[in-house]
Formats: structure tokens, sequence, C-alpha cells
């Protein structure tokens, strides 16, 4: 008969080293954040399509997006319900 703790250590211990790998590679990305960032505000300076750039990325448009905005690259003014831009 199983010991219901040594199957809850082994399940512990797989969540452990699962979520330790998780973190590694997350932080790895965020190595990447800076080269990306140079990499995507190259390609918009050069005319790519800022969509396609975003992307090919791979990062989420918000932060994509303020670098866009913290580089001074013109943005369009977004519409409200009423048809008004901001």
């Amino acid at each position: 008969m199983a010991i219901p703790e040594k199957a809850q250590l082994e399940a512990l211990e797989l969540v452990d080293e699962l979520g330790r790998k998780r973190a590694k590679l997350l932080a790895d990305a965020d190595e990447l954040l800076p080269q990306i960032k140079e990499a995507v505000l190259r390609a918009v300076q050069l005319g790519a399509s800022r969509s396609r750039v975003q992307d090919l990325s791979r990062v989420s448009p918000g932060p994509v997006y303020r670098w866009y905005r913290e580089a001074g690259l013109e943005m369009r003014k977004d519409k409200t319900d009423d048809g008004e831009t901001n």
C-alpha cells in the first residue's frame, strides 16, 4: 500500500522542480528585453509595420507601445466610443 505522505512529497518535489525551471526561463527572458527593445525600435524606425514588429517580438503590446512612446515615435490617436479622438 502506498504511503500518502510519500506521494505528496513526490508531487511537491515535481512542483518545486518545474517552478524553479519556469523561474529560470522567465529570468532569462527578462534579460533579453533590452535587446528586443532595441531591435523593435530599429525595425519600426526602418519602416516596418508596428503591429508586425510587436507580433514578432512576442512581447505584450503594452510594453512595446510604451517603448514606441518613450522613443518619441508618433502614435495614432485612439478613438473614444463617441468617435472623438483622445
